[in-house]
């Protein structure tokens, strides 16, 4: 080649492109390296040698051309190293025939594999200045091709686990991992797997087979205890779990078989706790049921002793009043009893409990008094005498009490002659229900009315007493409270 028609800085930027050129490409062969795959990582890497030897050829005739222009001696340059660029279209067939097994992204060019043929002695039949340029196009595709793989190799590094680091987190994970192939071979195994097969006293092999029978063999002698889930087996080992799952996959032609071995001692007693826990949830709640059930059925009795309490108030009221009202008409000899009586008298005894209920409304004096009242127009003497105070809920349930206490001294008593009297102290507060008695025994019969009353002072926080001699007594007492005397002390 002849370069005495070429300027200095044309020369010296083919000399820079060819020394750029062989520089990374060497780069490139060297990064090729951290690639995952060993057997693509040697062809890749072979690659960009052959192609950073082409370009170390073409810098060397680059240096001779110069020296010789610079120096006015002649140096002749030998053809034969340039058959070099022969090897990368060589390596490019065979890698047509065995494709390497990367990404695209990580492949190289198609276009590096014939490209060196450019280099080769074409001024023989071309001109020299267009062998020239042919030249420096190979160079500068080199250098940009060798820069795009390195910033290829440096995305893909970011992106993918790096063989460095895949070992080190197979080395420091704590559930124990091995590889085994399609004839049953452990191929590869981390040191977690080694350790948890010890705990379960398993030997070493390198056979899944062995391991399979050390399994079997321990569980017959009663040293462990396993389960087969399905996907899995869990074994249990005293106090400790394990369990054990198989995985089979391929890469490429070849099948693999993955186990996996973790301690699930922690999670198991975990589970073990939180089933007591729902265990014992369970029969607090089944307890709870059987309390509100109990409540239940103790809130449908208390309604039905309430509605007894109502029907029996009602129907006593109007018993006596009908038999007082009969009473008075018998003993009425001068006067003939009419239809018009007896209907009255049907009438109060039709009367509905509910309507009885509201006859004794206001306060308990007022009800008192109109209860009086209407005795007496039947013929019962009443007397009312005392003083004291009731809070509003004590006067709610004196109504009922005293209403019954009329019904039963005329119905059960026969007498003519009720007395109430008032009493109170620093102390308590209560009501005595006193009437004429026929019979002067002691002995007092408690029936329902009575049984009705001691239960309604009880649940107002009240007491009764009763007694028997020429009269009979009901007495009901109130303790009077904090708050009453409080109020009873202040001046007005």
């Amino acid at each position: 080649m002849i370069w005495y028609e070429i300027p200095y800085g044309v020369s010296m930027a083919a000399l820079l492109a060819a020394l750029l050129a062989g520089v990374l490409q060497s780069v490139a062969a060297l990064e090729a390296s951290e690639l995952l795959q060993p057997r693509a990582v040697r062809r890749v890497r072979l690659h960009y040698g052959l192609l950073a030897l082409v370009s170390t050829v073409l810098f060397l005739e680059l240096v001779l051309a110069v020296s010789a222009v610079e120096g006015g001696v002649y140096l002749a340059i030998g053809r034969l190293p340039r058959l070099v660029a022969l090897l990368p279209p060589l390596h490019g067939i065979w890698c047509r025939r065995h494709p390497l097994g990367l990404p695209e992204s990580l492949r190289p060019a198609t276009t590096g594999f014939w490209l060196p043929l450019l280099c080769l002695p074409l001024e023989v039949f071309l001109p020299s200045p267009l062998a020239a340029l042919l030249i420096l196009y190979a160079l500068v595709w080199f250098g940009l091709d060798a820069a795009h793989t390195l910033l290829t190799f440096q995305t893909f590094r970011r992106s993918e686990l790096t063989r460095s680091i895949i070992p080190h987190m197979l080395r420091h994970i704590d559930y124990g991992l091995c590889v085994v192939n399609s004839r049953g071979w452990m191929i590869e195994t981390n040191p977690a797997f080694t350790t948890l097969c010890s705990r379960l006293e398993l030997p070493s092999a390198d056979h899944i087979g062995a391991l399979d029978r050390a399994l079997d063999e321990r569980q017959a002698l009663g040293r462990l205890e396993i389960t087969d889930l399905g996907g899995s087996l869990a074994i249990r080992q005293g106090a400790a779990s394990f369990t054990l799952q198989r995985h089979a996959f391929r890469t490429g032609r070849s099948s693999y078989t993955q186990l996996s071995l973790s301690d699930t001692t922690l999670l198991t007693r975990a589970s073990r706790n939180l089933e007591g826990d729902n265990q014992l949830l369970a029969e607090r709640n089944r307890e709870l049921e059987q309390v509100i059930a109990r409540l239940s059925e103790e809130e449908a009795a208390h309604e039905r002793e309430r509605l007894c309490r109502m029907a029996h108030d009602a129907w006593s009221q109007q018993l006596a009043i009908a038999g007082l009202t009969v009473d008075m008409l018998i003993r009425q000899n001068d006067v003939p009893v009419d239809a018009a009586k007896l209907a009255e008298c049907g009438v109060l005894l039709a009367m509905p409990g509910a309507e009885e209920l509201t006859q004794l409304p206001g306060d308990l004096d007022k009800a008192v008094s109109r209860l009086a009242h209407s005795y007496r127009q039947l013929g019962v003497t009443t007397i009312v005498t005392g003083q004291a105070q009731f809070t509003p809920a004590q006067e709610d349930i004196l109504k009922p009490v005293l209403r019954e206490a009329f019904s039963n001294a005329v119905r059960h008593a026969y007498a003519r002659t009720i007395e109430i009297r008032y009493f109170s102290d620093n102390k308590k507060a209560g009501i005595e229900i006193r009437n004429d008695t026929l019979d002067s025994s002691p002995d007092i019969a408690e029936g329902r009315g009575l049984h009705d009353i001691r239960v309604r002072v009880s649940q107002a926080g009240g007491s009764i007493k009763v007694s028997k001699k020429t009269r009979f007594s009901l007495t009901v007492t109130f303790d009077r409270t904090t708050e009453e005397d409080d109020d009873e002390n202040c001046p007005d």
